[in-house]
């Protein structure tokens, strides 16, 4: 999948590249912030236990979410 991926990236243009490397960039920083604070929340006793799948349906829709902003906000310029 990750090959496929990087692929599918080097048919892109220039302003959809940009636009998918910023969101996974964004998509990174966002959450490994999250996964600290997600994974402190049982020591804490705020949850009983955490779940890794939670981060990842958290990562998909960080993504999405980004590249819809970021490719509205460039195609409206």
């Amino acid at each position: 999948m990750l090959i496929a991926y990087l692929r599918h990236i080097k048919t892109m243009d220039e302003l959809q590249r940009q636009t998918h490397l910023e969101a996974m960039s964004l998509t990174l920083g966002i959450t490994m912030i999250i996964t600290v604070v997600y994974g402190a929340l049982p020591k804490i006793g705020i949850l009983s236990s955490a779940h890794p799948t939670n981060i990842l349906v958290f990562m998909s829709a960080t993504y999405l979410c980004t590249v819809v902003t970021l490719w509205v906000k460039r195609t409206r310029e």
